[in-house]
């Protein structure tokens, strides 16, 4: 498997578009809004963190949609349209966790490694992602995050929590030396070897 991941800088452009407090901490889904992607969870979830420094910004679009537009507030839960995918990195990098959480409904799914938990990974952002095979194994061998146990929204509030207690210092240490392995100029002699090796 070759992965390939671009750079882009750190900003505040979630804080600036909907006015969120710097001690809040910013969790991020980005993508296709589609089922068995665990939104529902993540709804249900931020709703029932509302007291709490904790808010979530859904960026993309898919079928799933209006029901994220009607669950928005202005505490939080937000909604952004897709952006652009040449810019996709820039918003991403203003995050302060990635939710990953594709539901364990296949064989697919649990070896499934989707694009959204590399841009979390090259942005730098600790990850909260599904217990499925790959994932799992990712997070855990590069040291980047937390699982969510099960699909459930009880299971997601746990992980939330568990992320509360994280040792972030090394955690973006481990994320700097897994985005270095992962970006493009380290998986281009990966490649070429392969090809070599024809």
């Amino acid at each position: 498997m070759i992965l390939i991941i671009v750079r882009f800088k750190k900003n505040d452009k979630f804080r600036e578009i909907f006015k969120i407090h710097q001690n809040t901490i910013i969790c991020l889904y980005q993508g296709g809004f589609y089922p068995k992607r665990g939104i529902e969870n993540i709804l249900k979830a931020f709703n029932a963190l509302r007291q709490e420094n904790k808010a979530v910004v859904f960026m993309g679009s898919g079928p799933l949609e209006n029901l994220i537009v009607n669950e928005s507030n202005q505490n939080n839960i937000f909604f952004l349209k897709e952006v652009d995918q040449k810019n996709l990195l820039k918003y991403t990098f203003s995050a302060d966790f990635g939710l990953c959480l594709t539901q364990n409904e296949s064989l697919n799914h649990q070896y499934s490694l989707p694009n959204k938990l590399f841009e979390y990974i090259m942005a730098r952002i600790p990850v909260i992602v599904s217990n499925l095979y790959e994932m799992k194994k990712l997070v855990v061998e590069n040291g980047i995050g937390v699982i969510s146990e099960n699909d459930t929204t009880v299971s997601l509030l746990k992980a939330i929590k568990k992320s509360d207690a994280l040792d972030l210092p090394k955690i973006k240490k481990n994320l700097e030396v897994a985005a270095q392995k992962y970006r493009w100029e380290t998986q281009a002699k990966i490649l070429l070897d392969v090809y070599r090796n024809l």
